[in-house]
């Protein structure tokens, strides 16, 4: 499916009825010669993707209200876009990876009508590899209490921020925002041992859902800052999005009426829907794990 929805003026609207449903299954993983070559065991694009990517292209050239052009202006935009969708506080890549990046950037109107959208997963698997450094840094930080005696300051907000010039930038940084945790911790009443395992449980989890992210879920955020480029309030829905959109609009659940979230690797039950099949079965209970 590529549900494709855009908002014009005030009301919001689908684009045309051929951009609600297109039946393509978006499955397959094997990278098609030719391409940008990609690291070992990063994600990859299939060739469902590159077709839908094609297909985006046409409709927001084609037929969205603003009749843009896809030339080498608007992909300096998308190219933008796409690298603050996945480090908006630049606190993993650095100035060095952006400008390897750069030979992409008039590339990104070329690739949507192509389907060769390789390069903005090269992008993507060059974060993750920074990102998974950046964790494991902040949890080696772990093994010895910060120093509560400095007089420092820890910046939350880094979107207008460079992009860092050595590693040992990011790594002050994430040595401060440790702390900060830490710290927040400690003002809740937790020593710094039941902060350091707490912390370091948060941090190994980050690290997990790191290599849980799935080509579709690259894609989206591709896809979005396309659309994104065209106007502030168009999205591209991966299966999974509209899916929970639809879900969202129509006010209608399919399922075992519980909402489930995943804590510490278990599957949690968050809470039970009164009315639902688990809240009449009285089986399932709040906090449960499955």
């Amino acid at each position: 499916k590529i549900p494709f929805m855009t908002s014009m003026t005030r009301s919001s609207r689908w684009l045309a009825p051929s951009m609600v449903v297109a039946l393509l299954v978006l499955t397959g993983s094997a990278q098609a010669p030719g391409h940008t070559p990609l690291p070992a065991g990063s994600v990859v694009p299939s060739e469902a993707h590159r077709t839908v990517a094609r297909r985006v292209g046409s409709m927001l050239e084609g037929m969205h209200y603003s009749q843009s052009k896809l030339d080498d202006k608007l992909s300096a935009t998308v190219y933008t876009r796409y690298l603050e969708s996945i480090d908006s506080q630049h606190t993993s890549l650095l100035a060095s990876d952006v400008a390897d990046f750069e030979q992409y950037k008039l590339r990104f109107d070329d690739m949507i009508r192509s389907g060769d959208v390789d390069p903005a997963f090269a992008i993507f698997a060059r974060f993750q590899q920074r990102n998974r450094e950046r964790i494991k840094y902040a949890i080696s930080q772990l093994d010895k209490e910060p120093d509560w005696t400095l007089n420092e300051t820890f910046e939350f907000n880094r979107e207008k921020a460079p992009w860092a010039a050595t590693s040992g930038e990011l790594d002050e940084f994430w040595r401060k925002r440790v702390k900060n945790d830490a710290l927040s911790l400690l003002l809740t009443g937790k020593s710094w041992e039941d902060s350091a395992k707490l912390l370091k449980k948060r941090y190994e989890t980050t690290l997990k859902r790191i290599d849980q992210v799935s080509a579709d879920d690259v894609f989206e955020s591709l896809m979005n800052s396309y659309a994104r480029a065209y106007d502030p309030h168009s999205s591209y829905f991966s299966p999974r999005s509209s899916e929970e959109y639809r879900i969202q609009m129509s006010l209608n659940y399919d399922g075992i009426g519980a909402s489930l979230q995943l804590v510490d690797d278990y599957v949690t039950i968050m809470n039970v829907i009164e009315g639902g099949p688990a809240a009449v079965a009285g089986t399932l209970s709040i906090k449960d794990r499955i």
